[in-house]
């Protein structure tokens, strides 16, 4: 149906407002995946997902869509629907390099280390990014399975295919951590730190290895710190900075963290785990009582 608009209108504001009723006609599919990359990059999944979602209700077969919907999906925590569209979009012949390294990353979060394996044990990457990253995961896969010698070999293709990738080289520290060769993790740590100070993965690890390899609680929380400083959203830095606190008995400082935890995961099952821990260690065993009661029924 043709929009009439009201004779007399300026040319200039009819020009406006048939701009603004084209934008509200939802945009062409193209546009929409632009923008679902865009808030992807700006760390906003949810959104992606909203934006990639509306692209793909007017082309259900998009093998970009597909891929970045599956994408998205896995950045916002939903790994078993990421992991269907993914396939979806290998169905629909989208680039393999892109679709299998990050399938197999979500089926590694997935905790399927066998199915991961069993189906790319003998599958070969071309570029050379996605070539380490596919190693790296896969590297990380056998190693959840005590299968060392195959995950240093996987490791030793991935840092062949890209020697400064980062994730490949928290790996080999992980390995090293893994072998208790503490020192060397921790140096091959800061080698990474210092040309990526941004790797939130290799802060973590950092404090783990403090934490439990070392036994230094004072350094290791100020890891877990810098984790959450880097990317607030992370739940596993909370939860690790506020076990590390009451490990050390600051409670106060300790519920000070879980404060901005719930801000990004009130209902994830740490969050409220931890959050009982702090009113035990408070006396408030009646709250205590009643998260813990919480924690039952879910």
């Amino acid at each position: 149906m043709t929009k009439q608009f009201p004779k007399g209108l300026p040319v200039s504001l009819a020009l406006c407002a048939a701009l603004l009723l084209a934008a509200c006609g939802g945009g062409d599919v193209e546009g929409m995946l632009v923008s679902g990359k865009d808030y992807l990059a700006k760390g906003d999944p949810k959104s992606a997902v909203i934006q990639i979602k509306n692209a793909l209700q007017k082309n259900p077969e998009s093998p970009e869509g597909r891929f970045l919907l599956g994408k998205a999906l896995a950045a916002s925590g939903d790994f078993a629907n990421a992991e269907i569209e993914l396939r979806r979009s290998l169905e629909l012949k989208h680039t393999a390099d892109d679709v299998i390294s990050q399938l197999a990353s979500t089926m590694l979060a997935r905790g399927q280390f066998k199915k991961l394996t069993d189906e790319f044990a003998n599958t070969t990457l071309t570029g050379k990014t996605a070539k380490a990253d596919f190693q790296t995961v896969m590297a990380s896969a056998y190693l959840a399975m005590g299968k060392s010698e195959l995950s240093q070999s996987a490791l030793a293709t991935a840092l062949e295919a890209d020697p400064a990738f980062a994730p490949a080289l928290i790996a080999q520290a992980r390995q090293k951590a893994v072998q208790k060769d503490f020192d060397g993790a921790l140096k091959a740590l800061d080698d990474v730190i210092a040309k990526n100070p941004g790797s939130f993965e290799a802060w973590r690890l950092k404090g783990d290895v403090l934490a439990f390899g070392v036994n230094k609680p004072k350094e290791s929380l100020e890891a877990y710190r810098k984790v959450v400083e880097i990317k607030p959203d992370n739940v596993a830095g909370h939860a690790n900075a506020i076990a590390s606190m009451l490990t050390q008995s600051d409670v106060e400082g300790a519920a000070a963290q879980m404060v901005q935890m719930k801000k990004v995961a009130p209902n994830n099952p740490q969050t409220r785990f931890l959050e009982t821990q702090i009113a035990y260690q408070k006396r408030d065993y009646k709250s205590a009582q009643e998260l813990a009661q919480q924690m039952l029924r879910v």
